[in-house]
């Protein structure tokens, strides 16, 4: 009777094992090319609002040295 029991148990488990890596791949195969197609979008609008960023802090930065070097070269009164 014990032989029994632990060959049921280890057929549920082989049997849940299975079905749930059955499961879990079918999930994988229906979500991917979903989640690859949100993530590169992402990634695209990342790259494009870092450069955006970018270009406004260095039109800043270029806008202070121009001042700085106006102010430099710009002759004083005594």
């Amino acid at each position: 009777m014990r032989t029994h029991r632990r060959r049921y148990r280890q057929y549920r488990f082989g049997i849940g094992f299975a079905a749930g890596t059955l499961v879990g791949a079918g999930l994988t195969m229906w979500l991917a090319p979903r989640l690859a197609s949100e993530l590169r979008e992402r990634i695209t609008e990342s790259t494009r609002d870092i450069g955006h960023r970018a270009s406004e802090h260095y039109e800043h930065a270029s806008a202070r040295v121009g001042d700085a070097i106006d102010t430099l070269t710009t002759p004083r009164a005594l």
